[in-house]
C-alpha cells in the first residue's frame, strides 16, 4: 500500500479549498455588486451552505493542531488522498461553473436553487472523504489517555429508602 504523510495530504487539501473558496467569494462579491443576484441573502446564503463548511473544517482542524504543537506523524493511504482530492476538484470545479454560467442565463438566482440539488451530492461525498484527513480521530489519541476516567459510584447514603 503507498501512502502519504498525513500533514502534506491536509497542507494539499487545504490550498485547493482555501484557494478556491476565495475565488468563488470574490466572483460572487463581483456579481453581487453588479447586481446579479435580485436577492442577495439567497445568494450569499448558498455561498454559506454550499462552500464554507469544508474551508471551516479544515482550517479549525489546522488550528486547533497548530495551538496543541506538533501532532505524530501519520500517514493515510495515497489512493484515498487522490481520491479526495479529486472530488473535492470536481466540487469546486462545478461550483464555480454554475457561478459563471448563471449570469449567462437570464436568472442568475434560479440557477443556484437549482444547483443545491446536484452539489448537495457531491458535497456529501467530498465531506465524507475529507472526514479521513479532517475529522478522524487517530487511533494513537485514544492510547494516550484522552479519555477521561470513569467517576466512581456513590455511596448510597446510611439509612436511605427506610
Amino acid at each position: 500500500m503507498s501512502t502519504i504523510a498525513k500533514s502534506r495530504a491536509r497542507q494539499n487539501l487545504a490550498r485547493l479549498w482555501l484557494s478556491a473558496a476565495a475565488l468563488v467569494f470574490v466572483l460572487l462579491l463581483v456579481q453581487s455588486l453588479r447586481g446579479v443576484y435580485p436577492d442577495l441573502s439567497a445568494s450569499w446564503g448558498w455561498f454559506s451552505s454550499m462552500v464554507l463548511p469544508a474551508p471551516a473544517l479544515i482550517l479549525g482542524v489546522l488550528v486547533n493542531e497548530a495551538a496543541r504543537g506538533r501532532p505524530a506523524p501519520a500517514r493515510v493511504d495515497r489512493f484515498v488522498y487522490h481520491v479526495t482530492f479529486g472530488l473535492s476538484g470536481l466540487y469546486l470545479a462545478a461550483v464555480l461553473l454554475t457561478l459563471l454560467w448563471g449570469p449567462l442565463t437570464g436568472d442568475a438566482l434560479s440557477l443556484l436553487v437549482t444547483s443545491n440539488t446536484y452539489l448537495g451530492i457531491l458535497q456529501s461525498l467530498v465531506a465524507a472523504a475529507l472526514g479521513v484527513f479532517f475529522a478522524a480521530k487517530p487511533a494513537e489519541d485514544d492510547a494516550a489517555g484522552d479519555a477521561q476516567p470513569p467517576v466512581p459510584a456513590r455511596p448510597a447514603a446510611v439509612g436511605a429508602g427506610e
